[in-house]
C-alpha cells in the first residue's frame, strides 16, 4: 500500500482498545462482531493490521465512538438536513478538509 502510516494505524487501534475497555467489552466480542478473529482483531487495535472503513464504522456503532474522535482533524465543510422516506435511496457526498493543522 502506497500511502500507508503505521502511525495512524496505531492511533485509531489506541482509541478502539480505550473504547472496548472502557465499554466492557471483550475482545472476541469485538471479533466477532466483524466476523474476523480474535487474532486479528488484536492486530488492529495494536496497529499491525489494516481496517475497512466498514469495519470502522461499525465498530464506532459498537463502541460509541464518533467518526470525529477518529478523525479529529477531518471536519465537514457544509451540512445539510433532508428528509426521506423509507425505501428510498439516499446519496451522501461529503467534501472533507483533510490537512492537518
Amino acid at each position: 500500500m502506497e500511502n500507508y502510516q503505521p502511525e495512524l494505524g496505531q492511533k485509531i487501534g489506541n482509541l478502539l482498545k480505550t473504547a472496548r475497555i472502557q465499554k466492557r467489552i471483550s475482545v472476541s466480542r469485538c471479533a466477532d462482531f466483524l466476523g474476523t478473529t480474535r487474532r486479528r482483531y488484536v492486530d488492529i487495535e495494536s496497529g499491525r493490521s489494516n481496517l475497512w472503513v466498514i469495519e470502522l464504522v461499525r465498530l464506532c456503532e459498537l463502541l460509541d465512538l464518533s467518526p470525529l474522535t477518529v478523525f479529529p482533524h477531518c471536519t465537514p465543510q457544509k451540512v445539510h438536513r433532508v428528509m426521506v422516506c423509507p425505501g428510498d435511496m439516499l446519496e451522501i457526498v461529503m467534501d472533507m478538509d483533510t490537512q492537518t493543522k
